[in-house]
């Protein structure tokens, strides 16, 4: 029971961390909203890892 919501975490965090780096490797899209939108993705990726350190998942 408890390992069953830990899957779509692990996917939400994967690919908030694709969008994160397609922000780091496309130069174009960073202007003003697009940083304000890879402030918003990288502070909802860590909540997301920390989130999972406190429930001590390693993976």
């Amino acid at each position: 029971m408890d390992g069953i919501p830990d899957v779509p975490t692990k996917r939400y965090f994967l690919s908030n961390l694709l969008r994160l780096l397609k922000f780091y490797f496309n130069p174009m899209k960073m202007n003003k909203i697009g940083l304000q939108k890879q402030m918003k993705a990288s502070s909802l990726l860590n909540t997301q890892f920390i989130n999972l350190e406190r429930r001590g998942k390693k993976w």
